[in-house]
């Protein structure tokens, strides 16, 4: 899929980084492949699944920096985020077949540090909630999208708000899922990131 700034998705190729990572401007963030890498490993070990008899189609359509409010369905950067629906879904008819959004990993929460715990609750419940049925009005799913979150670490001077609204999110709501902490990931040199390596593993934990 595409990556960022890129809208919506063209066309599709195998999930095979090509960028070369290095600290600074390009981390070589892997979360993505992580992901798609422990998904057919676990489907073939643990339930049989073949590798070639279900795609994943893996896209990024986040944000850098920004807070909840400035992704959410109210936002100018959720169309983004609906190109990728609606663009995966047109390759896949193309293709002769199916999707369906089986879910939205969560890697956000730095630039809410100094939003209350409620405000950040709420507001995800409402994402998630929006999400969900415009997702089943484009792919004719029946069911919501969970979203899979982990847990910011870095909290600002909230005294861990966010993080704490992240796990009760996940205790408390349907529709979301702890895919686990990240304070044991290693950390990149602007203190905020991790290390494409960690971004590889959280994608593992997901």
């Amino acid at each position: 899929g595409s990556l960022g700034t890129n809208p919506g998705t063209d066309t599709v190729k195998g999930l095979i980084e090509n960028t070369a990572a290095s600290e600074g401007s390009n981390r070589g963030e892997t979360p993505c492949s992580g992901l798609a890498h422990a998904f057919t490993e676990l489907s073939l070990s643990e339930d049989g699944i073949a590798p070639g008899s279900v795609v994943l189609f893996c896209s990024a359509p986040g944000h850098g920096g920004y807070s909840l409010a400035q992704l959410d369905m109210n936002s100018a950067w959720v169309q983004v985020l609906k190109d990728h629906v609606t663009e995966a879904k047109a390759r896949a008819d193309e293709a002769g077949k199916s999707y369906q959004v089986v879910a939205m990993p969560w890697m956000q929460g730095e630039a809410n540090s100094g939003t209350a715990y409620q405000t950040y609750y709420n507001g995800m419940v409402a994402f998630q909630a929006g999400f969900s049925a415009w997702v089943k009005s484009v792919t004719g799913q029946s069911f919501d999208v969970p979203i899979i979150m982990y847990q910011t670490p870095n909290n600002g001077s909230l005294n861990g708000q966010i993080s704490r609204a992240q796990l009760d999110l996940c205790l408390n709501e349907p529709g979301f899922f702890f895919g686990g902490p990240i304070y044991h990931m290693e950390p990149a040199t602007d203190g905020t990131h991790i290390t494409n390596i960690s971004e590889y593993r959280t994608g593992h934990q997901f």
